[in-house]
């Protein structure tokens, strides 16, 4: 590393022996000249030129030379003088030569050595700094790059030797917003004697890019303490600065998630500082960020409860049972969460309940950094279920004290309300029913756990459907009866049932309710009302029986009295007496009719096969019926419901005029359902719209409209004419909800 060596050995070469030679021939000539002359003093001190010239540059060599030339010294004055004066002094001389010429050989010995150590120690230098991942190099005390390290190159793409011609260089690629940081460091380091110095600054690279450079100088001194100049060292820590911005902006991003959220939020170090605090607690406590981030000591406690104690976020770092008990009597935890609920009677003026959740937060070698808390209001919430609680208490009290056996579940299934009245129906007490499913409450009914009514609401189950008799729907309510004959000391009971969803207030299925009232009393006189009627059936059925005989008697005295006496001033009266007699036994029919109307109990009535099967019965001719009811459509009504459909169509060809066509369809009506039966006829009058359901009114017995009526309005079905006259005529059958289905679904 030849530009390194400040302390060069010169070319020895044969210039500095023949100079050597030279100088020590003519001390010789000058001194035998002068002894020639009588002079007895020589110029003996011009040896000390050649003495040191070959000690300095030959070492052991110039010293032997050196001894030798001493000895040409002392036998050249003994040749010219025997003075024994002048013998001891050149004597003296001669040691004096030779000392000097050994100090001066031990000398040049010393430095050559120093001088073989300092070219190892700047090789291994020059080794090391080739060699190094950064960018190395040594600026002379006068400017000039002595040494440049090939990582320059990777670095900046500029070669060492272009650093070396041009010094400029290394300012010039400076970012110029920091060449004035540069020039300001460098000014520094070289007008003070102080230690290294390092800066962080960017650079544009040759190809144009940015890089991020971490600079280090020190200032070079030799042994003796002379400036040499000042050795710097160049890391490129663009990757560093990529991942600290990175850093900075996921840490940005995360206090900008944390500043938005809508809970409270703050977090803290592991010092317990405050490193995070958002506008929502900021609003929430009346204190700022400024204000807090970086303080410690409880600070967020003392804003918070006016005291300076541990809270929730702290014991995630530092638990404290006995804290924990005074403070958070009610303290989940979670997978290393602590949650808590926490009333303050005073936090800016109001009674405030939060809902508090802490957690710790980690660094990517899963050590504790520090720790979060976020909090929400749930004042509102709190007092809501406060009063949710008091309500169902007393709904609870509403139902432990309703006259009827009444239970309820909820969407699992498990037992929440369990009323006195059951208790006393089925010997079960409520604190051994609360709580429990898997279909326990229906033990106590039917001796095994399986689903009942009130689970009909929840779950759709066709097969549970079939056990109960006369089961119907009204809106989401579901009403049925069931005989259970274990109950009533195994007397068995008739149960009368009602059950029905619990909804919350958005709408959606909380549970269910189920209500049960025991309703043999009632079977045993519906019972002995079905014998006494049966009774006067027969009764009644005798008695037309007999009317009809005299009847049939009174008509044949009429028509034989008729021909035995046709006198025409007679014909009136027999004609009054005959239309009597007829209308007395339609009368009698009717009340045959009327008679079973009631009798048996309604069930689900297919539409379809209604329609079937009255037109059988009816004298249609080339009439066509068109049946555009959805297929399935059913309705609970009384079995005589099939006489509706024989008399509507009866009617539309008795008065219909000139019809062709007899069509029944449905269409809703809210939760309602119209079943309407229209023809091509005439149509009816439309003074006559309410009068053909008045019994007696028409051309034929004036009863049919009268019964059919009757008959629909067992189940609260009602019946009217709504066409228009001469465009043929329209009866609705307006079925209410819960009573109409179609078969398969629900209505």
């Amino acid at each position: 590393m030849k530009n390194l060596q400040t302390l060069t050995t010169p070319q020895k070469g044969w210039l500095l022996p023949i100079l050597i030679s030279v100088l020590t021939i003519v001390i010789f000539i000058i001194s035998v000249i002068s002894l020639l002359s009588g002079w007895q003093i020589i110029f003996q001190n011009l040896l000390y030129f050649p003495i040191i010239l070959a000690c300095a540059y030959y070492l052991k060599r110039g010293f032997i030379f050196s001894v030798i030339l001493a000895g040409g010294y002392f036998v050249l004055m003994a040749i010219f003088s025997q003075d024994p004066g002048v013998l001891e002094g050149a004597l003296i001389r001669v040691l004096i030569f030779i000392l000097v010429a050994g100090v001066i050989t031990y000398l040049s010995i010393i430095r050559i050595r120093a001088e073989d150590a300092l070219k190892e120690s700047e090789e291994r230098y020059r080794k090391v700094a080739d060699f190094t991942y950064d960018w190395e190099y040594w600026i002379a005390p006068d400017g000039k790059i002595l040494y440049v390290s090939p990582s320059c190159e990777r670095i900046t793409g500029f070669r060492g030797e272009e650093f070396i011609h041009d010094p400029g260089l290394l300012t010039s690629i400076a970012y110029p917003d920091d060449r004035n940081l540069l020039a300001e460091h460098v000014c520094a380091q070289e007008t003070t004697m102080a230690g290294g110095r390092s800066m962080e600054y960017r650079i544009i690279t040759k190809s144009g890019g940015q890089k991020w450079i971490s600079h280090n100088c020190q200032q070079v001194f030799n042994a003796e303490g002379v400036y040499l100049g000042r050795r710097a060292g160049n890391r490129d820590i663009t990757s560093q600065k990529q991942a600290e911005e990175a850093l900075r902006e996921s840490e940005r991003r995360l206090t900008d998630i944390i500043d938005f959220l809508p809970d409270p939020t703050f977090v803290i170090d592991t010092g317990g500082r405050v490193i995070a605090w958002n506008s929502a607690i900021a609003s929430l406590l009346n204190v700022s960020a400024d204000e807090m981030i970086g303080k410690g000591d409880f600070e967020h406690a003392f804003r918070m409860f006016g005291r300076r104690r541990p809270i929730l976020i702290d014991l995630v770092l530092r638990g404290d049972e006995e804290i924990i008990k005074k403070h958070y009597p009610n303290l989940k935890k979670e997978r290393g969460m602590l949650m808590a609920e926490l009333e303050i009677s005073q936090l800016n003026g109001r009674r405030v309940v939060l809902w508090v959740i802490a957690t710790p937060l980690y660094n990517a070698n899963g050590e504790i950094t520090g720790a979060i808390e976020s909090m929400r209001d749930i004042t509102t919430i709190h007092d809501t279920e406060v009063q949710l609680r008091q309500s169902e208490e007393r709904l609870t009290d509403i139902i432990d004290f309703l006259p009827d056996a009444t239970f309820a579940i909820d969407t699992r299934g498990k037992v929440i309300a369990w009323n006195l009245a059951i208790e006393a129906m089925m010997g079960v007490s409520k604190s051994d029913m609360l709580g429990k499913g898997d279909y326990l409450y229906a033990v106590p009914f039917y001796g095994t756990a399986r689903p009942v009514l009130i689970d009909l609401v929840l779950h759709e189950n066709k097969e549970l459907e079939k056990t109960y008799t006369n089961l119907t729907r009204s809106g989401d309510q579901l009403i049925a009866e069931v005989f259970i004959p274990h109950l009533h000391g195994e007397k068995g009971e008739h149960l009368w049932m009602i059950a029905s969803p619990l909804y919350d207030r958005d709408g959606a299925i909380t549970g269910a309710i189920e209500s049960i009232r025991s309703v043999t009393g009632r079977k045993q006189v519906e019972e002995a009302f079905k014998v006494a009627n049966k009774k006067l059936n027969l009764l009644s059925s005798i008695t037309r029986h007999d009317i009809n005989n005299q009847l049939t008697v009174l008509q044949g005295y009429l028509r034989l009295f008729q021909k035995k006496y046709p006198d025409t001033a007679f014909a009136d009266y027999f004609t009054h007496m005959a239309d009597a007699s007829r209308r007395i036994t339609s009368m009698i029919q009717f009340t045959k009719t009327y008679e079973n109307i009631g009798v048996n109990a309604p069930a689900w009535q297919d539409i379809s096969y209604l329609i079937k099967a009255a037109e059988k019965d009816v004298a249609l001719g080339q009439i066509r019926i068109a049946d555009d009811l959805p297929p399935g459509l059913e309705v609970f009504a009384d079995p005589l419901i099939v006489k509706v459909f024989f008399n509507l169509m009866d009617n539309a060809v008795r008065h219909g005029g000139k019809i062709t066509l007899i069509q029944f369809r449905a269409e809703n009506s809210g939760n309602n359902l119209v079943i309407a039966c229209e023809d091509d006829g005439e149509g009816v009058m439309a003074d006559e719209k309410e009068k053909i359901f008045d019994r007696g009114f028409g051309k034929n017995t004036g009863l049919g409209l009268f019964l059919a009526r009757e008959i629909l309005d067992i189940t609260g079905i009602t019946l009217e004419e709504t066409g228009e006259p001469g465009n043929g005529a329209r009866f609705e059958m307006t079925v209410p909800e819960g009573m109409w289905r179609i078969a398969g679904k629900d209505s």
